[in-house]
This record gives C-alpha cells, sequence and structure tokens, in this order.
C-alpha cells in the first residue's frame, strides 16, 4: 500500500514523545476497509506509516500547532453537513435491513432534528443518482405512534410530512423521503417490506 497524499483526515491517537511537534493520528475504518480520507486540505508531512489490524496509523508532522483550530472529516464517499456525516446508497433494502447496514457501518439511519438538516438532505438526494425514495431512522411503534431510530422524542410540529401523511395505514410503519418533491415537505410512510435507498448517519471527527 503506497502512502496516502497530504490531506488525510484522521482521528486523534497517542503521539510522538513531547515536545516532538509531530503528532500521531488514526485512520478510522468502517466494516473491513479504512475509509477515513481527504475531507479538507491539511498542512502536513506522513513520515511514518503503519498498520495494525483494520487501523491505519500515520505520525504526521503539522505545519503549525493545532490548538483553537481543527478540522471536521468525514469517511470517503460519505457527505458532511456541519458536524455529522451522511451516506446516500446506490443500492435498495427493505427497512430492517437499511437499519442493520447503518449500524453495520457504525452509524444509524438518519435522524433529522432541524429544518437546515432536512433540507440539506432534500437537496442531496435531488443530486443522487438514485432519486428515489431514501429510509430515513423514523419508524412507528404502533399506528400513529412515531419514534426515531435513537429515541430522539418525535416532535409532529418539527416534521416534514408531504401532504396527506403519514396516512397511519396498519403496516406503513416505516419513513423514507422522497426525491421528486420540489417542497422539503418529502417525508411518506411506507411498508416496512419495500426496498429504498437509505441515508445513514454518522457523528464527523474533529482533528
Amino acid at each position: 500500500m503506497g502512502l496516502p497524499s497530504p490531506g488525510l483526515c484522521v482521528a486523534d491517537g497517542t503521539g510522538p514523545a513531547d515536545g516532538d511537534s509531530s503528532k500521531c493520528l488514526v485512520m478510522w475504518s468502517l466494516g473491513r476497509s479504512p475509509l477515513w480520507a481527504v475531507g479538507v486540505s491539511l498542512p502536513l508531512e506522513i513520515w511514518d506509516l503503519c498498520s495494525h489490524h483494520l487501523l491505519l496509523v500515520a505520525f504526521i508532522s503539522l505545519s503549525s500547532p493545532c490548538t483553537d483550530r481543527g478540522w471536521t472529516c468525514c469517511p470517503k464517499g460519505w457527505r458532511r453537513f456541519q458536524r455529522n456525516c451522511y451516506f446516500l446508497s446506490l443500492d435498495k433494502m427493505n427497512c430492517a435491513e437499511s437499519e442493520q447496514n447503518c449500524t453495520g457501518m457504525g452509524s444509524q439511519l438518519v435522524v433529522i432534528n432541524s429544518k437546515a438538516e432536512q433540507v440539506f438532505l432534500s437537496e442531496q438526494i435531488k443530486q443522487s443518482p438514485a432519486k428515489e425514495n431514501f429510509y430515513i431512522g423514523l419508524f412507528a411503534e404502533k399506528v400513529g405512534q412515531w419514534q426515531w431510530v435513537d429515541k430522539t422524542p418525535y416532535n409532529g410540529t418539527a416534521a416534514f410530512w408531504r401532504g396527506g401523511e403519514p396516512s397511519d395505514i396498519l403496516d406503513e410503519n416505516c419513513t423514507v423521503m422522497g426525491a421528486f418533491e420540489q417542497s422539503i415537505n418529502n417525508w411518506n410512510d411506507v411498508r416496512s417490506d419495500l426496498e429504498h435507498h437509505r441515508i445513514c448517519e454518522a457523528a464527523a471527527v474533529t482533528v
């Protein structure tokens, strides 16, 4: 494996001896492949690289101290907004498989906490090659009783349902975002056995 290019975006680890201007950073892997890559350009010089199990460890020398500054980074292929990273799948799975797939990558189906986040994701799914429905992390425990996957309280006044939704039909207990809506109100409740794309969410790493 060759050295990664400058701009490696990785997570804090244990640095060399005190007084050395270098810092040891860890490159996380999601699944079985190391995926952390360039998030933003970093002024660094890689002077050693080693691997241990599924982690890549890079000892780097920063051109300036990191105090009071940092870089917010996402895995390669993920999209960053504020302090979170989002993965928009190209393949399709049913509702339960979508949740399991996100969990298997150390993330979760997206939990939408603000209008700004909803606007961002609505634009992302419109730009995605897969211009269809995307599962999000909102489920109905019982008819009409909605719950986010991370147990964030559901607030009906801060939801973004299409007109006439949720229809609260007995077996429509999962939620998708639709790519064809012009409005940001693009949520629709659907049956859990239907296969759709998915949006996974994970916290960004700041170094």
